[in-house]
């Protein structure tokens, strides 16, 4: 399940502010 939280960290990231 690492990738998942990964990937979903990652687009939140990705999202500006």
């Amino acid at each position: 399940a690492e990738v998942l939280a990964g990937l979903l960290y990652r687009i939140r990231n990705s999202a500006p502010n």
